[in-house]
């Protein structure tokens, strides 16, 4: 099931990331499990009495579906070793937008969007291609820097957190 979930993910998220980035290169995601792996030779319940011990001695589990990871290319480098703040911060969002657009297909409507702090690490182009690909979305940002919305064609509320009082600004 997560292997399908990435691969129904890849085309969109590419998608996305080609629009944010401004750029032509495909994203790939690969789904990495070694517990997959092992599962072919082994039932879950050997895997996991072979591991007791060190599960015990580390205090956590050393084995299962929660140590599964993704991993990353663009134009076929792994975005691990060569991927700048921007770059990272671009796939991040062009996920969020990939996982909007599954959940509007399976429920009808967009879940609510929250966003920290997003702007802080992204260039101009694509601080504006974020905030026009907001127009349908229900969208939470939080920023020290409000000056991103004065530019901003669509309808918006703000909000300022002083001192623990927020204040609904205009």
């Amino acid at each position: 099931t997560r292997n399908e979930l990435v691969q129904n993910l890849i085309p969109i998220v590419s998608s996305y990331y080609q629009a944010i980035a401004q750029t032509s290169e495909m994203i790939e995601i690969f789904y990495r499990s070694e517990y997959e792996k092992a599962l072919i030779k082994e039932s879950y319940l050997d895997l996991l009495a072979k591991s007791y011990e060190t599960d015990l001695a580390a205090g956590n589990t050393t084995l299962g579906p929660q140590r599964d990871d993704l991993q990353f290319f663009l134009g076929q480098k792994n975005m691990q070793n060569f991927a700048s703040r921007g770059e990272w911060r671009s796939l991040v969002l062009a996920l969020k937008f990939a996982e909007i657009e599954l959940l509007k297909q399976k429920h009808g409507k967009a879940p609510l969007l929250l966003l920290d702090d997003v702007f802080s690490e992204l260039d101009e182009g694509r601080q504006n291609y974020l905030l026009h690909s907001l127009a349908d979305i229900q969208t939470f940002i939080t920023t020290t820097h409000p000056i991103f919305f004065n530019e901003l064609n669509l309808p918006y509320q703000l909000y300022e957190v002083e001192e623990g009082e927020i204040k609904i600004k205009a």
